[in-house]
């Protein structure tokens, strides 16, 4: 199937293919399945990606993107409750990847992927830009849980509540998140 658009044929595949892997996960998705949905051949689906594992690699391009978005942010001195509130944010925005994290069929064949790579890159760089300079392995713990408290509370909220993130939910999660950078010695005089 060869459309005059081949760059929205091509997006079509990847929403399509995200949406399959996201519910039955990547090994039980195959372009098989992909092409009936798209409804194409397996051939032109091959057309636009050589492998399964190239549409998995370009699904990686937007949360790599926006990690890099919040990476700027964090070289540039944004304050911590403004990536913290960035990495809520791309979480809910982007959950439709959460599997990436959960499956590992997809791990495995992310494998050496330079995406992968990319992403855990940034998130390493963000961390580390909230835990400040030269931190102190107390200052990095907390850095690495605010950006826990941020990242997987949002998607578990979200997950608990069957929908979107509220905007009260946010607000205690970035306060919660705050809170873990905050030392324990000001969290014992409250």
């Amino acid at each position: 199937m060869k459309e005059k658009d081949g760059g929205g044929t091509r997006a079509r595949i990847l929403d399509i293919a995200r949406e399959l892997m996201a519910k039955q996960g990547y090994a039980g998705t195959s372009i098989a399945h992909i092409a009936s949905q798209l409804g194409t051949s397996k051939a032109g689906i091959y057309y636009h990606f050589k492998s399964k594992e190239e549409i998995l690699d370009a699904l990686l391009t937007k949360p790599v993107l926006a990690y890099a978005d919040i990476a700027e942010r964090a070289a540039q001195g944004a304050p911590p409750a403004e990536l913290l509130g960035a990495i809520i944010d791309l979480t809910t925005e982007l959950k439709e990847f959460a599997f990436f994290h959960d499956d590992p069929s997809a791990l495995h064949a992310l494998g050496k992927n330079t995406r992968q790579a990319d992403i855990l890159e940034k998130q390493a760089f963000i961390i580390g830009a909230l835990a400040g300079p030269r931190p102190s392995q107390a200052a990095c713990v907390r850095a690495r849980s605010a950006f826990v408290v941020a990242s997987d509370g949002a998607a578990g909220v979200e997950a608990a509540g069957g929908g979107g993130l509220t905007e009260s939910d946010r607000g205690e999660l970035l306060a919660a998140a705050l809170r873990a950078l905050r030392p324990v010695e000001v969290l014992a005089q409250r």
